[in-house]
Order: structure tokens, then sequence, then C-alpha cells
């Protein structure tokens, strides 16, 4: 077991708790009228991944061996990816979720090593028109906060 898969356990469970605690809460309104809440679902997802890797952490601590696979470089477009993620997260309020998804997908595709404009602009335009056709058809509108 490698050093850097620890580090990816570990922050798998703080993203994990991070979308527990901080976003869901924050994004998603719960009305007094309904059953079931709609942020169960995600929440359960957001438990599930903190448990599976908080046992793949504790069950490897013995088996680490020290050495990295991947360089410490490459952990800048780890954390790049996350800042990414965390500020489409929060500009979703200002500008909404269309978007701020749009203005996300595209550099998570340049880190992601993606150089073609024409596949880049053609999956992000697939990417968000099947997303709002996938929400249209459930009758789910995304409606902005302002």
């Amino acid at each position: 077991m490698y050093r850097d898969e620890q580090i990816i356990y570990g922050l798998l469970c703080l993203a994990a708790l991070g979308f527990y605690f901080i976003v869901i809460p924050w994004q998603i309104e719960e009305p007094d009228w309904v059953a079931v809440s709609p942020a169960f679902l995600p929440k359960v997802c957001a438990i599930l991944v903190f448990v599976l890797a908080l046992y793949k952490l504790i069950s490897t601590l013995s088996l680490a061996n020290g050495t990295y696979l991947v360089s410490r470089s490459n952990y800048l477009y780890l954390f790049g990816v996350l800042a990414i993620v965390l500020v489409a997260t929060l500009a979703m309020y200002w500008i909404g979720f269309w978007v701020s998804m749009i203005i996300a997908l595209v550099p998570l595709q340049l880190i992601g090593g993606q150089r073609n404009f024409l596949a880049l602009a053609i999956y992000t335009a697939v990417l968000t028109g099947s997303c709002w056709l996938l929400l249209d058809l459930a009758g789910l509108h995304i409606i902005a906060p302002y």
C-alpha cells in the first residue's frame, strides 16, 4: 500500500464530512410538508463514502511502505480540482446552477488533459444539456436563490 492511497482516503473522509455538514445543509432546503427530506439520499451517500474511505484508511495503516506513486507536484492538480468544485458550488448561489456548471467543467477538463477545443465544447454542451433534459423530464426545476 502506497502512502498516496492513504492520503486520498483521508481526503475522501474530509470531503464527505464537508458535504454532509456544510454543502448539503446549505444547498438543500428542507420543506416541512414532505415525508422524506430531499437531503436524505445525499446524506446517505456522504455517510457511505465516509465510512468506506475511513475503513480503507484504517485497514491500510499497517501496510503503508512510505513511498509515493504520485509526485508531490501532482497534488497541486488535486487541490486545484477541489478548489474549482468549491468555487463552483459557492458560485451557484450568485450566478446560478447552469452558468457555474459550465464554468467549472472547462477547467476540470483542462486539468484532466483535454486540449481539443471541439471535444471540450461538445462534452460541456452534451453534459449540460443532458442534465437539463433529465431534470426537466423528472419535473425538477432548479430555482435561482435570488
